[in-house]
């Protein structure tokens, strides 16, 4: 099954509580070309990587920005995201972000490769990274919890 690249946004029910949201892609990435050690690799196999800064994204209660990375690595498309999350709202659920990596036109390649949760009200979590995944696309969410 082949996904349209058009922004989305998903809201639903997030273990019986909450909402989860769904990053919209953005439109061009920016392009570096890191130094082998910066792209995680000691050899020449990763000479490129395109890195851009997703559109924050808000729902009631969490607030969630998020960084992705592509790069070819050997051949093999590779994504790395960069997530932080925070909680908006005095309400006793804490904000979770969420970042899943893998395959456009294989959604069973895709998998959770990086978590952060937010539960201090008014205050950003730290910057998570997921490392270099295969996979073409990234998917970051947001969601609140009990």
């Amino acid at each position: 099954m082949k996904l349209s690249t058009t922004a989305r946004i998903v809201a639903g029910t997030a273990l019986g509580i909450g909402l989860v949201a769904l990053a919209p892609p953005t439109d061009a990435p920016a392009s570096t070309v890191p130094s082998a050690s910066r792209a995680g690799s000691s050899s020449a196999a990763a000479l490129r990587q395109n890195c851009w800064q997703g559109r924050p994204v808000s729902i009631r209660g969490a607030r969630m920005e998020y960084q992705e990375c592509r790069r070819d690595y050997g051949g093999t498309q590779q994504t790395a995201i960069r997530i932080r999350v925070k909680d908006t709202r005095r309400d006793g659920k804490c904000a979770v972000a969420r970042g899943d990596i893998g395959y456009t036109w294989d959604q069973s390649t895709v998998h959770p490769r990086v978590r952060v949760v937010s539960c201090r009200t008014g205050r950003w979590s730290a910057w998570v990274r997921s490392g270099w995944w295969n996979g073409n696309q990234g998917y970051e969410y947001v969601y609140l919890y009990r």
